[in-house]
């Protein structure tokens, strides 16, 4: 069998079915497969760079949309910079309570009320809202140094680095 016939017969077989299929082999002991599993090895080698160059590729287009996405967020902010600008332009030039209408636009003016707050600290505690968050940089210092910190751990992880 060709390699290119032994690719595209497993191409859509995953790994872990190739993996399990050489392990099957290699426990039955039987010299007569020892051709097939090179050739098994050979296509999990070859489908292992097919899967990791997919991710790189990936991962590259990830980085792009990422750059892309930073670029449009930036353009973004700008524009609505530009728009309070004009906004407030408008509202230094129109009496406040004067509608305007033009052939493009109708300038309203509308009431409205919201809450300021000068102090939170001197709030009663019902008007306060508190948010609980850990600073992990701190914990992990101090259970390196030896310090039973109670509701955390350190977890070690294995993470595959693909280049």
């Amino acid at each position: 069998m060709s390699e290119t016939e032994n690719f595209n017969l497993y191409a859509k077989v995953s790994l872990d079915e190739i993996k399990a299929e050489i392990d099957g082999y290699k426990e039955a002991n039987d010299p007569d497969y020892e051709e097939t599993i090179n050739d098994l090895e050979l296509v999990f080698a070859q489908r292992l760079e097919h899967v990791a160059g997919r991710f790189k590729t990936k991962r590259y287009f990830a980085g792009m949309l990422r750059d892309e996405i930073r670029t449009m967020r930036a353009r973004l902010a700008a524009v609505e910079a530009d728009g309070e600008r004009d906004k407030r332009y408008l509202e230094r030039n129109i009496t406040p309570g004067e509608d305007v209408n033009t052939a493009t636009a109708e300038i309203r003016w509308r009431k409205s009320v919201a809450v300021e707050v000068e102090n939170p600290i001197v709030l009663p505690t019902h008007y306060q809202v508190v948010k609980i968050s850990a600073d992990k940089r701190a914990i992990k210092l101090s259970i390196d140094q030896g310090e039973k910190v109670p509701g955390a751990k350190l977890v070690s992880h294995v993470s595959m680095q693909v280049r």
